[in-house]
């Protein structure tokens, strides 16, 4: 019987692949020296020195790690003494660290803090940061408020000893409350402001960056003190040379309060015509303070002068929508030729010029008397814009009440210029009794035209009673005959003056049911 053939003997499986050794630690281990490809865990407070490879997770901060090539650091919590050598990557949850890179490493800080209500103190950020080659950084910092609180916010980081092709972003982010005060106390920062109610800012260090970081529909404060425009309102107090104040994507209005210096550079988003129509654009309001001032869009300067002449300050405008005048007379305001503007008259006397592209002219509500609803003295030289006429009726908001007896020159229907009385004639606004009905017919109840003694201005009278009881004139069209521009011979007749009324109305020249 033959021998059966020995059977091949069977491989030996290959031995499984050692697991990357893990170290679990407390807190407070020193001087702990770990070999390559390690992973270690800790609590914080640890002293670690590592090789290549090492992975290390703290969860807490103050630590002292040194590590060498292709090292991976997390850290939740500041206050750390950390060297890097190359092609590492560190992310730390906190401030006040100290930290020595090499080359191509990456360090990322997340420093976030929180305040309470009523916060008083200095909330300062920093970290001391030297590398080599090829480096990538990002810094974010941010701070969240309460309400009412009262804080110094700065920042210290330096960064030394980087050499080329390093790339370093850095992101400050303050989420305000309401009724907070916040001074800006570092030089050269980049600083997002997602501002709540009623803030008021200021700057110390020079050439600071300030964002309005709230979206459009995220801005909603009612409009206080003047203000001109729904949207985060932003008083602004004594601020150093250099300082932006950027609206960014929403509406926003920088009003200038207690202290107020200038030699701010104001920006503002660019809107659609529509928007830009309808009041949604970025305002620098001067109306709290006691001098004048002669502020050009189309030029992009502004300056403030005291009772004396004496110049005070100058501002700088890039885009920007609207703008309010201050309480001297004397004020000199002047529309953009790129966009739609909103040039608002405030306590003092103001004239107007409009920019190529069209303004909404809003009547002041001081005049010669000092009284609301008498007669103004204001002045609006209208030019090749589609412009508007506006009377405000508002005390109760303080956006106020324009006067009457107003001057206009270069009213031109052929441009679609119009007069818009809808806030003297709405129901629910200061001493209107009923609404305008909506009908040609009705216009003539409320405005009221005659042809001046010289044949070539247009007197424009208004009741706000809508009776037809005409008693005071609205504003004065110098050198614009609206009988000839509608054709109505019958000048200075009943009828001739309802016709011409109803004309205006039709063609959409005179407004009685369009609030802004």
């Amino acid at each position: 019987m033959p021998t059966p053939p020995t059977p091949p003997t069977p491989p030996t499986p290959a031995a499984p692949a050692p697991a990357a050794p893990t170290l679990s630690l407390g807190v407070g281990i020193a001087g702990l020296n770990v070999a390559n490809g390690v992973t270690v865990t800790g609590s914080g407070s640890d002293t670690i020195i590592g090789g290549d490879n090492d992975t290390v997770n703290l969860s807490g901060g103050a630590n002292s790690v040194s590590v060498h090539d292709h090292a991976a650091l997390t850290i939740a919590g500041g206050g750390n003494g950390i060297t890097m050598h190359d092609n590492g990557t560190a992310t730390i949850a906190g401030g006040g660290n100290t930290i020595t890179m090499h080359d191509s490493d990456s360090l990322t800080i997340n420093d976030s803090r929180t305040e309470a209500n009523g916060f008083a103190g200095n909330v300062t950020f920093g970290d001391t940061i030297s590398g080599h080659n090829n480096d990538t950084i990002a810094l974010n910092y941010g701070l969240s408020l309460g309400n009412s609180d009262t804080v110094t916010i700065g920042c210290t980081t330096t960064l030394t000893g980087f050499t080329g092709n390093v790339t370093a972003t850095a992101t400050g982010v303050v989420n305000a409350g309401s009724s907070d005060a916040m001074t800006f106390a570092g030089s050269n920062e980049a600083i997002t402001l997602n501002a709540g109610g009623s803030n008021t800012i200021s700057t110390t260090g020079s050439n600071d960056t300030i964002t309005i970081g709230n979206s459009a529909t995220a801005n909603s404060s009612a409009s206080t003190g003047g203000a001109c425009s729904n949207g985060i309102i932003l008083t602004v107090g004594a601020t150093a040379a250099g300082t932006t104040l950027n609206g960014g994507l929403g509406t926003d209005t920088f009003s200038a309060g207690a202290g107020y210096d200038g030699g701010n550079h104001y920006v503002g988003s660019t809107g659609s015509a529509a928007q830009l129509f309808a009041g949604a654009g970025n305002c620098v309001n001067y109306s709290g303070l006691a001098c004048r001032v002669s502020v050009n869009y189309n030029t992009g300067s502004g300056q403030g002068y005291d009772a004396s002449g004496n110049l005070l300050w100058t501002d700088t405008y890039t885009g920007m929508e609207q703008v309010k005048g201050a309480q001297l007379n004397g004020n000199v305001l002047t529309g953009s030729n790129a966009n739609f503007n909103e040039l608002k008259g405030g306590l003092g006397q103001t004239t107007y010029y409009d920019g190529s592209a069209g303004d909404r002219i809003i009547w002041g509500e001081a005049g010669a008397t000092g009284l609301v609803d008498g007669q103004g003295t204001d002045v609006a030289n209208l030019g090749n814009g589609n412009d508007e006429l506006y009377w405000r009726n508002q005390p109760s908001n303080s956006k106020g009440v324009s006067n009457f007896g107003e001057t206009a020159y270069g009213f031109n229907t052929g441009q679609g210029d119009d007069l818009n009385f809808s806030e003297m004639s709405t129901s629910g606004y200061a001493g209107v009794s009923r609404s305008f009905a909506g009908t040609a017919a009705d216009a003539s109840n409320w405005v009221n035209v005659s042809l001046a003694a010289n044949g070539q201005d247009t007197d424009v009278w208004f009741d706000k009673s809508g009776s037809g009881n005409f008693t005071q004139v609205a504003v004065v069209l110098k050198n614009d005959n609206l009988f000839g521009a509608f054709g109505v011979a019958n000048t200075n007749t009943a009828a001739g003056d309802q016709q011409v009324v109803q004309d205006m109305y039709n063609t959409g020249h005179l407004v009685l049911n369009q609030t802004h």
